[in-house]
């Protein structure tokens, strides 16, 4: 794995956040009439996890145009490898 770039403590409950929110819309869509409430905190989730995402890049524009993740607690790495890269190597 890459260096991790640590993020503010800010930036991690952003996403903590966004996490929640996703769980929570998880809950209301088994719920009989909670489509609607899903669907606003849906929005919500992807609100906040774009604002995230912009301001980790504004941390660190060296990261803009890679694909990168988030680990809990730590902060923010590059992925070395996606499952469609790994099967590439594999076919070969």
């Amino acid at each position: 794995m890459n260096e991790i770039k640590p993020i503010t403590e800010a930036l991690e409950e952003l996403m903590n956040d966004v996490k929640a929110l996703h769980h929570l819309r998880d809950c209301y869509v088994c719920l009989a009439n909670g489509y609607q409430r899903a669907r606003a905190l849906s929005f919500e989730a992807t609100r906040k996890e774009r604002e995230f995402w912009k301001q980790v890049l504004e941390m660190y524009p060296e990261l803009r145009g890679e694909k990168i993740t988030h680990a809990v607690g730590a902060g923010v790495y590059i992925k070395e490898s996606d499952i469609f890269t790994e099967l590439n190597k594999e076919a070969e």
